[in-house]
């Protein structure tokens, strides 16, 4: 399974907190999902792993903010620009 786009909250912003769904294809119905519940998917079992299209290739992760808000972003890979927030936008 892997994220290919995203819908933010705030348009232009590159906060994980603001990403509002992701598109997951691979998912048994390819559609976007509220972050919470890919967040829920991810921390249900440490097998559960979604890709984030793009090169390098990384995975998602699952972070609880300070405010215990559940958000998901992408494992540091080494580039400067963040995988997941390249992705395109709905």
């Amino acid at each position: 399974m892997k994220v290919t786009k995203i819908k933010m909250l705030v348009e232009d912003s590159q906060e994980f907190e603001e990403i509002d769904s992701l598109y997951l294809e691979g998912a048994d119905v390819e559609q976007f999902y509220k972050k919470a519940i890919v967040y829920d998917y991810l921390k249900k079992s440490t097998s559960n792993e979604i890709n984030v299209d793009g090169y390098p290739n990384t995975y998602l992760q699952p972070v609880l903010s300070s405010k215990d808000e559940k958000y998901v972003r992408s494992i540091k890979n080494g580039t400067v620009n963040d995988n997941l927030m390249k992705l395109p936008r709905e």
